[in-house]
């Protein structure tokens, strides 16, 4: 689509050529507060990989997230339309409204989660512990809105219904299990630091 009468319009090529890809990755960087605004992903996907000690939020709606090789970290990801994936993390906090949950080769992590599209799934993990997005605490103004455009359904979440591809010990859930609900509150889920930086405190 171009500009009628000569008028130097763009086209949608154009305009997709303007995005710079760089502003979609978080690659490497230890003790910083890194933060997305409503408006500064508009659904597209996210990587974050190789991160230590960092806290991280995401304010906006996206395709797909992906968190690779990330330690003692803290992270807010907002309407995820798609999956949500983590992987090789160790000592983290997650609190992610997504469509699908998936963590692989990870180990010592929390998750508060609204999961609307299946069942959260592990996989080759150990100590990862579930509760209910806190709405109470990790809304936002553009929230609702993300959540339509994620096509995220308030009320469908199985955040409780998790499936372990690889279980062990004598009880199902040997790798997983649920926060305590005192545990489940700003100050004590994110402890030391992390939801000041991230403006949920």
């Amino acid at each position: 689509k171009t500009g009628g009468g000569g008028g130097g319009g763009e086209s949608d090529e154009d305009q997709q050529e303007q995005v710079d890809t760089s502003d979609f990755i978080v690659k490497n960087r230890s003790s910083e507060t890194i933060i997305r605004k409503p408006g500064e992903i508009e659904g597209k996907d996210f990587i974050i990989d190789g991160l230590k000690d960092c806290h991280v939020a995401l304010f906006d709606y996206s395709a797909q997230v992906q968190i690779d090789g990330c330690v003692g970290c803290t992270f807010f990801i907002g309407p995820c339309e798609g999956s949500f994936f983590i992987r090789d993390c160790s000592s983290c906090k997650v609190i992610v409204m997504c469509g699908q949950f998936r963590t692989r080769d990870c180990h010592d992590v929390d998750a508060l989660i609204h999961c609307s599209k299946g069942q959260p799934v592990i996989e080759t993990s150990s100590n990862i512990q579930f509760g209910p997005f806190p709405s109470h605490f990790a809304s936002y103004t553009h929230l609702n809105s993300q959540m339509k455009k994620a096509n995220i359904n308030p009320w469908d979440t199985e955040w409780s219904n998790v499936h372990d591809f690889s279980p062990s010990g004598e009880e199902n859930n040997a790798n997983w299990g649920f926060l305590d609900k005192k545990n489940m509150t700003e100050e004590q889920f994110f402890g030391g630091g992390g939801g000041e930086e991230l403006g949920l405190l």
